[in-house]
């Protein structure tokens, strides 16, 4: 059981650090794909991601200090189990011998319920999301758990010196078992779930204050990594090197803070400017685009001017930022044209992208009609 939990908490780890990865694509697909972010597509989306830590987790973790003395004690025979059944045997014996409830709940039969319970989750998503059959589903579900039960067989296709998970040809039972019964449970339940593609709306209206929040939030997620990267980039890249810094001095801040401003100038201002929707990566991500009064795109002024009230406080000053959040969005919410504080200081809007495109298709010179023939 313990070693469940450990699995589960690896799983979750790894989720939670995907998170900002997938975060910003996976928006601007459901924006591409539906007009809106859809939610139930969306929980089925992040139901996957997840899914596929789990399955990561739960096939290499945890791993033990493998050593000489731990490949004596436990061999290619103890880790690879291909008597057919044997699992199942085993648990009857237990019934015979302890009785029914104290076989019930014996790591044996737990073991054979978690892994058919395992793939639940994939034949249902298969079943339902992708709209796969049933035969495609145990197909899949039996090549998946062909390629967890080698790669724990295989010592993780040698990278390690013995195996230290046990494969076993009985998990190919459950974990197909485990498939069907979820691709049965998405079927009986197709009508009665949501349309996991929804048809596509047109993204015309004015964007709403949590569509631009999560566009900041996204802003945000993404400059801290970037600065994350850089200043470890430049801290191997002066190791390698072999210079010294004294880090007592203030010059290592000054840099340090030089790196962030620069950052933050490139993502929000300089590579918006250069695009026509004058997008940062988090307004890219929900399709949003900053536009003038008159409905024309930002211009540079315009943009710097955002960044001044908006991400370079953040840069400086730290999390008090938020409090110049907070006042954004409550100037937003007070007003009928939500604009905020950045919005009117910066003289600019936001507008969908879609809005935007056809605004500067209905600007666009209109082409000359070719003449009627007489």
């Amino acid at each position: 059981m313990s070693t469940w939990l450990t699995e589960s908490e690896y799983a979750l780890a790894f989720f939670v650090a995907l998170v900002p990865l997938f975060l910003g694509p996976w928006i601007s697909r459901q924006y591409t794909r539906f007009g809106r972010l859809s939610g139930w597509p969306g929980l089925l989306s992040a139901a996957t991601i997840a899914y596929a830590c789990a399955i990561v987790a739960f096939t290499l973790f945890p791993i033990p200090r493998i050593t000489a003395e731990f490949c004596e004690v436990h061999g290619v025979a103890e880790h690879i189990q291909l008597v057919p059944l044997r699992s199942f045997l085993k648990a009857a014996d237990q019934f015979g011998q302890v009785g029914i409830f104290a076989g019930l709940t014996s790591f044996t039969t737990l073991q054979i319920v978690f892994n058919v319970v395992f793939f639940v989750p994939l034949g249902f998503l298969l079943g339902h999301r992708w709209r796969k059959g049933l035969v495609t589903t145990l197909l899949l579900g039996l090549g998946l758990s062909l390629l967890i039960e080698t790669t724990q067989g295989t010592a993780v296709w040698g990278l390690f010196p013995c195996p230290y998970r046990v494969a076993e040809a009985d998990d190919l039972i459950t974990n197909t078992t485990g498939a069907m019964v979820g691709w049965l449970l998405a079927y009986s339940l197709r009508h009665r779930l949501p349309d996991p593609q929804p048809p596509p709306v047109p993204d015309l209206e004015r964007p709403g204050l949590v569509r631009r929040a999560g566009a900041v939030l996204i802003d945000v997620l993404v400059l801290f990594e970037v600065i994350l990267v850089t200043v470890v980039v430049s801290i191997l890249a002066i190791e390698v090197l072999g210079l010294t810094i004294d880090m007592q001095t203030g010059l290592v801040d000054l840099v340090l803070g030089a790196i962030q401003i620069g950052i933050a100038l490139l993502l929000t201002v300089l590579i918006p400017s250069r695009r026509s929707d004058r997008d940062t990566p988090g307004s890219s991500s929900v399709h949003i685009g900053v536009v003038t009064m008159d409905g024309s795109p930002a211009r540079l002024p315009h943009l710097l001017v955002r960044a001044a009230f908006r991400y370079l406080p953040l840069m400086v000053v730290g999390l008090p930022w938020l409090a110049y959040g907070l006042v954004d969005l409550l100037v937003a919410g007070m007003r009928s044209d939500r604009r905020t504080l950045t919005d009117l200081v910066s003289a600019t809007e936001m507008a969908t992208r879609s809005s935007i495109r056809a605004r500067q298709g209905s600007r666009s010179p209109n082409r000359r009609a070719p003449s009627s023939l007489r």
